[in-house]
């Protein structure tokens, strides 16, 4: 495990520590970097999963598209931000439902990535983390509209609850890809109900 360079020490290079007995920081200090890093991992993680979830509604208009002219569907999606993709595949959905249930599993899948766990990603990867000898906190900061007042809110977390969101958004890329299992000849129920991911509507 390494730290951070000190700017104190900078001698036109940037420089990496070991954290052993030797880098004079405490056990706990160290053992607090420790965890920040494993929650530094999920977080990774976390962001690579969005990633994920977010190209595979891209598939799901591309495919529902089915535009002839290869590029056109990924020309017009390189420039609308998420948001309005989720917007777009729901009414793409609705024009193109194979079922009242398969719409009602595509609203349901729409509804939670756009509600929870957006707004769980959110709060995971841009509020600051703090790391202390009481544990992981997210930290938030306010700053009311009228008043100016300020306020600092700080909420327990842990390296298994980001591990947990990570879990979540997996299994609503599968979900997405189970929508789309009639394109490949496949029971889009059936598919979901194999990976046991059929929402309760």
């Amino acid at each position: 495990m390494t730290r951070p360079f000190d700017p104190a020490k900078l001698d036109g290079g940037i420089k990496a520590y070991a954290l052993d007995e030797s880098s004079g920081l405490s056990a706990e200090a160290r053992q607090m970097l420790d965890e920040a890093a494993k929650c530094a991992t999920a977080v990774g993680n976390l962001c690579f999963a969005w990633s994920v979830l977010e190209g595979k509604i891209d598939t799901f208009i591309e495919v529902v598209l089915s535009c002839p002219v290869e590029g056109v569907a990924d020309a017009m999606l390189a420039i609308i931000p998420a948001r309005d993709k989720t917007r777009i595949a729901l009414a793409l959905g609705n024009l193109s439902r194979l079922s009242d249930e398969w719409f009602e599993v595509l609203k349901w899948c729409i509804a939670k990535t756009d509600g929870d766990l957006r707004s769980r990603r959110n709060r995971v990867v841009h509020d600051p983390l703090w790391v202390g000898s009481d544990g992981i906190k997210r930290v938030q900061r306010k700053t009311a509209r009228n008043s100016g007042d300020f306020s600092e809110v700080r909420e327990e977390t842990s390296e298994a609850e980001i591990w947990a969101l990570v879990e979540d958004v997996q299994s609503m890329v599968v979900r997405f890809d189970c929508l789309l299992a009639p394109t490949r000849k496949r029971d889009w129920k059936a598919e979901l109900e194999k990976h046991n991911l059929m929402p309760k509507l």
